[in-house]
C-alpha cells in the first residue's frame, strides 16, 4: 500500500510504524516515530478492532472475550491519547466503530465485540468534549464484508445482498449532523 500511495501521489510522504494497539510503549513509540517523520498530525482514523470467538458468555474463554476489550477499548484509549499529543490545530480523528454499540443485545454470541465497541464509542465522546479543537467524528459503517465478519456469522452489508441500503452512521460528536437508515423503520 505504501509502494501504491507513493506510486501515485509522489508528492505525498508516506511513514509507516507496527504497533499493538494494546500496548502504551509501542503506540507511544510509534506516535513519536510518525511525528518525526511527518510533523503534527493532521488526520488519524483509528479503525483497529478484535472480535472474539463468538459464544455466549456462559462459554466464552475469559482470555479470547478479554482481548475485544484489550483491543476495542484499551487501544482506543492508548491511540487516541497517543494522538492527542501530536495533533495539528484543528485536527481529525475518525473512528471506525459499529452499529453494534448502539443497538439492543442480538443473539450469536458477540457481547464481548458489542460491548467493548459502547465502551469506545462512549470513550470517543469524552475524547470529543474534552478536545473541543479535535473534530471527531465515528463512523458506524454497518457490517462490512471482512475476514472478522465471517468469524461473526453475520452477513454483510456492502456486497449489494442486505435489504439496508444505507448502513453507515456518522456519530453527532463536535457538531456532525447524524445520518442513518430508515430503511428498516
Amino acid at each position: 500500500t505504501k509502494a501504491e500511495v507513493e506510486r501515485d501521489y509522489p508528492s505525498t510522504k508516506v511513514s509507516t510504524v507496527i504497533a499493538d494497539v494494546a500496548v502504551a510503549t509501542e503506540v507511544d513509540a510509534a506516535f513519536d516515530e510518525i511525528a518525526r517523520n511527518l510533523g503534527k498530525i493532521d488526520v488519524f482514523v483509528s479503525n483497529s478492532g478484535f472480535l472474539s470467538t463468538p459464544s455466549t458468555i456462559a462459554s466464552s474463554d475469559f482470555d479470547d472475550w478479554w482481548t475485544s476489550m484489550e483491543t476495542n477499548v484499551k487501544g482506543a484509549f492508548l491511540v487516541s491519547r497517543a494522538f492527542l499529543r501530536h495533533a495539528a490545530k484543528d485536527a481529525y480523528l475518525l473512528n471506525i466503530s459499529t452499529g453494534i454499540g448502539h443497538m439492543p443485545a442480538l443473539p450469536g454470541g458477540i457481547s464481548a465485540y458489542a460491548a467493548s465497541k459502547a465502551a469506545a464509542i462512549k470513550l470517543f465522546e469524552y475524547v470529543a468534549l474534552e478536545n473541543p479543537g479535535i473534530h471527531v467524528v465515528s463512523v458506524q459503517p454497518g457490517v462490512v464484508q471482512s475476514d472478522m465478519n465471517r468469524k461473526s456469522g453475520l452477513v454483510g452489508q456492502d456486497h449489494g445482498k442486505s435489504r439496508n441500503p444505507a448502513p453507515f452512521l456518522l456519530s453527532p460528536y463536535n457538531g456532525t449532523i447524524a445520518e442513518g437508515n430508515t430503511a428498516d423503520k
